[in-house]
């Protein structure tokens, strides 16, 4: 038997999702798990002739053979279902649209993906499969997707919600069923319950978090109380809104309401024999105290609300500021610098004493006053706010000032700033927390998010003990830690279940002066003593570094300051200040590498996202930051391309459209004209070409780069054409044929650099600080090319070949081989493929054995017994000693009986005595 379950107290999502998972498996009944919500329990009273439900109570478990369990991914959730999960013989399929909820199933298949309503995953397989559905199912799986979209209103609401509701109504949808049981309108009763429940309301605030609550008493049940609590909780405008209802009896109804995540609802109402999600939840019981009840949902809905954040959470710091004697016209460059709009001002004494925006700088220079003090145009008094002060506060303040920036202050000083950006920011964060119907608050879930969980469960021992202690030092230090960079990246990027292989971290501090992660990672380096600490002191960063002999190889944890870049002219080093964690990751490079995990409290394991990171993760798009990204770091050309390349992702059309700008700008070929000024190009260059030359997909990249024009930065005249590209496909193929123990990713650079013309390789190889091998190699390949070209064609047999390439270096002959004619290739090969098979039949000693001296004579003949063993005239050791005896002529004994020879010889031999006259 095959058996589909939901949770309890099974809405229209729930129920629509297990209808279409019934088409999808003919022959499957559904169970409800418990009871349902009053509208489903409605609707249910009229149509479950429609569907092939049946009462849990005559399921025999023993006959079970697979369970399909939707909108949920919890034990607890399945009421008496739960036990059977675990039955012999039993598969386990679950399909849930609530990413983050903590998984305690452990199915055999699972499809949790983030949409509005987990009937929408069901609609896309159905429509796959090509199944037809009766009106009735379609009818109720749009029950679902609209409920639990607010028909697509709500935040959580995606495209694919959408998508599904068109083709449901393609396939029948009774609209006025929809009109019936969607909860749309208010009746004459509800009415005036509202009316009651509103003149009784009571507010409660906790750490700035509004809870209301009320409990109505109607002289009989009213339906569509889900609908009231919904309107009471807007209306009202709390965060949090608790509707109880005591229609005669001791029955207490239950109805929560949240515009924010982390309410603790499911384990909350769990315990009353309802449940929920962090947006909704419900309840129904029996108690002679209703208000008792009610007050204690309070307490411990109190204890599990986060707080709002304080102007001290949300502020940038270290917070940059001007002088009053600085110029408007200075001004406006530090405007351009850092990118903001408007700067503090302060005296000698760092007292704050006003705030100059860039309207204002704008207006003076507009009347020609660049010369003049910001003193003349700033604003004051200065509007602030105390680091204790809510969120709340804060957008009061800017409201009724109308102003974007609030300076903040901690006794009295200057701590950090916050604008209209970071009020924003955090609402966004909260919608979107808000939107997802997970629960992170139920016992079994962890304390820390999934992914911080993830990340210390892929890391080797040692680096997640590192990103604990780090943790907890940060914290002592009052410090924010984030995780930045590929690291997360990558961690964001597997599947479930994959294994990361991750021993390179980027740890970021915020919120302390400069050179504060150079200072983390000296206090932790006693604790990792078989570390080595690196220092570098321009870029306020720091590493510990473990040596490539220790277990799992070279690892490495990077420690820096939050910090924002500026480039004094295209392509230089940057220059570096301390900064917030949004400058930090704004001066990275893609959206995709500009995310952080937080490792500290407050807000542990969130993610900020402040560019649409994961949006081009899921999307599998490479975008780029900034419009001057490009401009500014011509080498992130190729990083766009190796991240294209290594994830099977597509460059963004207006990144395309940047990196051609870039290009063609033709900036890049003046920058070795710049006197005076040393520029970081080619340092940045070089090690871009040899991560890209690393990769299994290295030459797809490079073609990539060249229809682009961008090998154009490793010299103008650089020229890439099908020929170029044979070359690198032949030159890889070769170093695994012969087996040559070389650098690949070092050779496959100079094979592409075989696309420049000789007399500008030595300045290449200078520019790129190529190791003096490879410079070596690149300079004397058109001799060698010019070499081979003149002697392959008299070449006959593979011996010739071997005189003709003697004496040239085995990886400079490599790269020559792979610009001769195809004829004359065929000639090395078969004389690399002969060589490489070679197993001579006499040694050194062999020959002392048959009496020739000590000396060089010994290595004439092994080297002609090779060449001979190459052209195949021998195969054995008798055949050996009978050509060597034969073309080298032992020398005349001397002082010896003759006989030494002859045992010297060997009798094995099978040969007659050499020929005088013979000759190799």
């Amino acid at each position: 038997m095959e058996l589909i379950v939901c949770h309890t107290t099974a809405d229209f999502d729930a129920l629509g999702a297990a209808v279409g998972l019934a088409a999808l498996r003919p022959g499957a009944r559904i169970a409800l798990s418990g009871s349902a919500e009053p509208v489903v329990r409605d609707f249910l009273a009229l149509y479950r002739g429609e569907f092939p439900l049946v009462d849990l109570r005559s399921v025999v478990p023993t006959q079970l053979t697979w369970i399909g369990v939707v909108d949920t991914q919890r034990r607890e959730r399945l009421g008496p279902a739960a036990a059977w999960l675990d039955l012999p013989g039993v598969s386990v399929t679950v399909f849930d649209h609530h990413p983050e909820m903590y998984d305690d199933i452990g199915p055999a298949e699972s499809q949790v993906e983030r949409v509005g309503a987990v009937a929408t995953l069901i609609v896309e397989r159905i429509r796959a499969a090509q199944i037809r559905l009766t009106p009735a199912a379609a009818t109720v799986m749009a029950l679902g997707i609209h409920a639990d979209t607010g028909s697509l209103v709500f935040a959580d609401a995606t495209p694919r919600d959408a998508a599904a509701l068109a083709w449901l109504m393609e396939q029948g949808v009774r609209q006025t069923v929809l009109s019936d049981h969607l909860e749309a309108g208010v009746s004459a009763e509800q009415s005036h319950l509202l009316a009651q429940a509103l003149g009784a309301v009571q507010v409660h605030t906790v750490r700035g978090r509004a809870i209301a609550w009320v409990l109505v008493r109607p002289l009989r049940y009213v339906p569509g109380l889900a609908t009231l609590a919904t309107q009471l909780l807007h209306l009202v405008g709390s965060d949090v809104f608790l509707l109880g209802s005591c229609a005669g009896g001791d029955r207490l109804t239950l109805i929560a309401r949240a515009r924010i995540g982390e309410t603790g609802f499911c384990e909350l109402f769990s315990r009353l024999g309802g449940g929920g999600h962090v947006r909704a939840a419900f309840a129904s019981l029996r108690t002679p105290e209703p208000l008792a009840v009610i007050q204690s949902v309070i307490d411990q809905l109190s204890q599990n609300l986060p707080s709002l954040p304080l102007a001290g959470d949300l502020m940038s710091t270290p917070v940059r500021t001007l002088r009053p004697e600085t110029t408007i016209r200075e001004a406006q460059r530090c405007l351009l610098r850092y990118g903001h709009s408007g700067f503090p001002v302060v005296n000698g004494a760092g007292n704050l004493i006003g705030v100059i925006c860039s309207r204002e700088v704008n207006l003076a220079l507009h009347h020609g006053f660049g010369h003049a003090p910001v003193l003349a145009y700033m604003s004051k008094p200065v509007v602030t706010v105390d680091v204790s002060a809510t969120l709340s506060d804060v957008e009061r303040l800017m409201v009724d000032h109308n102003i974007g920036r609030l300076p903040v202050m901690a006794s009295g000083a200057l701590a950090g700033i916050v604008t209209r950006k970071d009020v924003l920011r955090h609402r966004f964060r909260e919608s979107e927390r808000a939107g997802s119907t997970a629960d992170h608050a139920t016992p079994a879930a962890p304390a820390a998010s999934r992914l911080e969980l993830d990340l210390l469960r892929a890391l080797p021992p040692t680096l997640a003990e590192v990103v604990q202690r780090a943790a907890t030092v940060a914290a002592e230090r009052q410090w924010k830690l984030y995780l930045v960079g590929g690291c997360l990246r990558d961690l964001m990027l597997r599947t479930t279940g994959a294994q990361a292989s991750l021993h390179d971290l980027d740890l970021v501090v915020e919120g302390a002066r400069n050179g504060a992660g150079v200072e983390l990672a000296r206090v932790l380096r006693p604790s990792f003593p078989e570390a080595e600490l690196q220092v570098h002191g321009r870029y306020q960063t720091a590493a510990l570094v473990w040596p490539r002999s220790s277990a799992g190889g070279q690892r490495c944890v990077d420690f820096a300051t939050a910090r924002s870049e500026f480039y004094a002219f295209p392509a230089a080093h940057p220059e570096v200040e301390a900064s917030s964690i949004y400058q930090d990751l704004y001066r990275r490079d893609f959206t995709v590498n500009a995310m952080a995990l937080r490792l500290t409290e407050p807000n542990r394991g969130e993610v900020l996202d402040f560019f649409g990171g994961r949006d081009d993760l899921r999307a599998g798009r490479i975008r780029v930051l900034h419009a001057n990204s490009f401009v500014e770091d011509p080498t992130r050309i190729f990083r766009a391309i190796r991240f294209a390349v290594r994830f099977g992702f597509v460059v963004d059309p207006q990144t395309d459209d940047l990196i051609g700008y870039a290009l063609r700008t033709g900036f890049h070929q003046r920058l070795g004209r710049l006197k005076g000024r040393p520029h970081a190009l080619q340092t940045r260059l070089k090690k871009e070409l040899l991560l890209i030359a690393a990769t299994s997909d290295w030459l797809r990249a490079f073609q990539r780069l060249g229809e682009l024009g961008a090998l154009a930065l490793i010299h103008p005249a650089f020229k890439s054409d099908r020929a170029l590209w044979r070359r690198l496909r032949l030159g890889d193929r070769l170093v695994v044929r012969t087996r040559l123990t070389v650098d690949r990713p070092l050779f496959r650079l100079e094979l592409l650099l075989t696309g420049l013309e000789p007399a500008y390789r030595a300045v290449v190889c200078q520019n790129l600080d190529l190791p003096d091998s490879a410079s070596r190699r690149l300079k004397a390949l058109a001799d060698v090319e010019q070499r081979l070209g003149e002697a392959l064609p008299t070449c006959q047999i593979a011996s010739q070949v071997g005189k003709a390439v003697d004496g040239i270096p085995a990886e400079l002959l490599l790269l020559a081989s792979t610009d001769v004619q195809r004829s004359e290739f065929r000639k090395l090969w078969d004389y690399f493929r002969r060589l490489g098979s070679v197993v001579m039949p006499l040694r050194g000693r062999d020959l002392l054995a048959l009496g020739y001296p000590t000396g060089r004579r010994v290595g004439e003949i092994l080297h002609g017994l090779r060449d001979a063993v190459i052209d195949g005239l021998v195969s054995s050791k008798e055949e050996a000693i009978a050509l060597v005896l034969s073309r080298y002529p032992l020398p005349p004994p001397q002082g010896r009986d003759d006989s030494l020879r002859d045992r010297g010889t060997g009798a094995g031999s099978g040969s007659d005595a050499p020929s005088p006259d013979g000759a190799l």
